[in-house]
């Protein structure tokens, strides 16, 4: 499996994909420069770095007026992962009692 695929596997967007293997590639980067190397409108990669950065795989810093956006360590994408999972362990409970609901129509049906 290729690292886009990857990535793509546990939930990030194609062009999310490309612009963070972008950024691990080529470090501290601009939009233009981004935008170049991605070969993506600059106004879809603006959207994927801030899906990335609320996914906390990318970060920037300012300098002389100009954002400066840098992958974080791939280490984070466990991070991430732990994340979602926390997400589906909180809700499992309330989705467990949801479908109890369904299991108990589909036995009846059934005994009929």
């Amino acid at each position: 499996m290729d690292l886009q695929q990857g990535l793509k596997t546990i939930g990030l967007s194609e062009g999310e994909s490309k612009i963070y293997l972008a950024l691990l590639k080529i470090g501290s980067s601009t939009v233009a420069k981004i935008t170049k190397e991605v070969k993506i409108h600059r106004t879809n990669v603006y959207d994927f770095l801030e899906k990335l950065l609320i996914k906390g795989l990318v970060n920037y810093v300012i300098k002389g007026g100009v954002k400066h956006f840098k992958a974080t360590h791939p280490n984070k994408l466990h991070d991430y992962l732990k994340e979602k999972e926390n997400v589906v362990s909180t809700i499992l409970p309330n989705l467990t009692e949801l479908a109890k609901f369904l299991w108990i129509g589909i036995s009846k049906k059934k005994k009929k």
